[in-house]
């Protein structure tokens, strides 16, 4: 029997969890059971490191910031800058990063609305972007060493050591 819940829901529960962790720990304090209590705030901090993971898979609307770039609404990191060519030709919104590289925020792009002034020019956006944008560069590159490193992991078999997935 499959169960679903929505990330709200698993939220929720991870947040009760970490509730009842807490109190039994102070339970356990009480009673002079340090090493349950220890297991139990242990427990409490990754029912936190979960929500906290859960979260950031909710997408959030993009911050813009001085009318340059489109940021991160969690960290401040750079996800979109907004002008191609200032102030004629604005980026276009489906070319921002669906996660942020910084924290892992997902990021919802729907609803931002196009600003007049977007002009079509016949380019492709692919080669537009990849001619023009370094940041767009920078993420495929390490979007693309992250497959491969990946990619090398799991048809190694586990037999060297581990190796960092940067």
């Amino acid at each position: 029997m499959k169960v679903k819940i929505s990330l709200e829901e698993a939220i929720q529960i991870l947040q009760s969890g970490k509730q009842q962790s807490c109190i039994m720990a102070k339970e356990r304090l009480q009673e002079k059971d340090n090493e349950n209590a220890v297991n139990l705030v242990k427990m409490a901090f990754s029912l936190e490191l979960a929500t906290a993971a859960l979260q950031r898979q909710i997408p959030t609307k993009p911050k813009e910031y001085e009318d340059k770039y489109y940021g991160c609404p969690t960290c401040g990191n750079v996800l979109l800058h907004k002008w191609k060519k200032y102030p004629d030709i604005l980026m276009p919104k489906e070319k921002g990063l669906p996660y942020c590289l910084g924290c892992g925020q997902a990021i919802d792009w729907k609803g931002e609305k196009e600003e007049d002034g977007a002009e079509e020019d016949g380019v492709d956006d692919d080669e537009r972007m990849e001619s023009d944008d370094p940041l767009y560069l920078w993420t495929q590159m390490t979007l693309k060493n992250a497959k491969i490193q990946i990619l090398g992991d799991e048809n190694n078999g586990g037999n060297d050591e581990k190796r960092s997935r940067t």
